[in-house]
């Protein structure tokens, strides 16, 4: 059964169910357990705060309208196997890579990333294509319209930058042992490297090489002029690139921090503590936790802080991380001397940051689940499940001893192709 007792903290992805003001699941347990801190995944925070730009107050029309045309292109040609026939002949008379278009999803905006890659890639031959099938299809017309838009190239330029920029923040924040002040930090950095593209010529300059290069736009120059002209970089930097960099940083901004209560913990960082001469450093912060956590015993705190903060400056502390830190205070020779402390260091170091895991577990069924396995027994379905969620890697398994052991369960029918099988016959 569940330790209600000991319920600390909840991460949800932040829909209104779960975060409600009134009747929301966070806001039902923090009535039931005071002192109980919500935290929304970080991982669907970066999400939202770069989609908002889709259909946020402060959404950039042109990347707007960029973003639909887009998932309406990949829609276009996997609805029909003929246009995609179609495609892949005029990449072949192209001389480029023959790739299928891939489709971005907003609801996870990460998936656009391969999407630009792609209709970068592949543009000379989509364009050729769009026109051959606007002859006879309306939304091909629309979409040929768009594509050759002076504003096109260097917003798929703009958008795979961005997107190289902000994959590495995703990967972070959907780690299993995310820690609270990770977040912080690389939230910095995300800031900093956009601050930078906008900045720098970074996006101009690759949207220039696109345009020069015999392998990239430059055999277009007849048949798109509009990609050509003097004005578009300066038109472009103003009205789509300088208002999208601007509005995505202050969107980072208004969903960062959301660690709520758990940036009170940062007080424990020996680097912090060692630079600061006061003696009164960290006496108001270990207030917080004491009022916010009823567990923690607010008369024990001071004394307890007073006595961590002249320890930290030990040889074998003050080089440690927060998170190094925390752990030495959970541990069972530091918790007898600073009980109230490693009480409070054990929350913060179990409150969740994402549900990235558990969002792979909802998906873990849907891959194993497929058409192809729809009179899957439930017994066997929960067995392909745990090896697919606890498993070993794919290039950790040692395949050969799985067919090992399938042959010698029992006597088999089936045979591989490999004549005198030892592990078949």
């Amino acid at each position: 059964m569940l330790p209600t007792d000991k319920l600390a903290s909840f991460a949800s992805d932040g829909a209104a169910v779960m975060i409600g003001r009134k009747a929301g699941v966070g806001k039902r347990l923090q009535d039931s357990f005071p002192g109980l801190i919500t935290v929304q995944c970080v991982a669907h925070c970066l999400n939202l705060a770069v989609s908002d730009y889709i259909k946020g107050q402060r959404a950039v029309h042109y990347l707007t309208k960029y973003a639909r045309t887009v998932g309406t292109i990949f829609w276009f040609y996997q609805a029909s196997s003929i246009r995609t026939s179609s495609l892949k002949d005029m990449e072949r008379l192209f001389e480029l890579p023959q790739i299928k278009l891939q489709g971005g999803n907003a609801s996870r905006w990460e998936s656009n990333k391969e999407a630009t890659d792609v209709m970068r890639r592949i543009l000379p031959a989509l364009i050729a294509d769009l026109s051959l099938q606007a002859r006879n299809e309306p939304t091909a017309q629309g979409l040929h319209s768009f594509v050759k838009d002076k504003f096109f190239p260097p917003a798929l330029c703009l958008m795979q930058l961005v997107h190289e920029k902000i994959h590495r923040q995703f990967l972070v924040f959907q780690k299993r042992n995310l820690f609270f002040s990770q977040v912080e930090q690389e939230v910095t950095v995300l800031k900093s490297s956009l601050a930078q593209l906008k900045e720098s010529n970074m996006v101009k300059d690759r949207w220039q090489a696109w345009l020069q290069s015999d392998a990239g736009l430059k055999p277009l120059q007849e048949e798109v002029p509009a990609y050509f002209q003097d004005d578009v970089w300066e038109s472009f930097k103003n009205t789509v690139m300088e208002p999208f960099l601007t509005a995505l940083t202050e969107n980072i901004d208004t969903r960062f921090p959301n660690t709520g209560s758990l940036s009170v913990f940062n007080v424990f960082s020996p680097r912090q503590i060692l630079s600061n001469s006061s003696t009164e450093y960290g006496d108001a912060e270990m207030r917080t936790p004491a009022e916010e956590f009823p567990r923690l015993r607010e008369f024990d705190l001071p004394s307890e802080w007073s006595s961590y903060r002249l320890r930290v400056g030990s040889p074998d502390l003050k080089t440690k991380s927060l998170e190094e830190v925390l752990l030495w205070l959970v541990s069972a020779e530091s918790a007898e001397l600073y009980p109230t402390l490693s009480l409070a260091a054990a929350i913060a170091l179990t409150a969740p940051v994402q549900t990235a895991d558990v969002e792979r577990l909802f998906s873990a069924l849907k891959i194993v689940k497929t058409p192809l396995r729809n009179r899957l027994k439930e017994r066997h379905l929960d067995f392909c499940c745990k090896v697919a969620i606890d498993g070993p890697d794919q290039e950790a398994l040692d395949y050969k001893e799985c067919m090992r052991r399938f042959y010698r369960i029992k006597k088999r029918r089936l045979k591989c192709y490999v004549s005198s099988c030892e592990m078949c016959e």
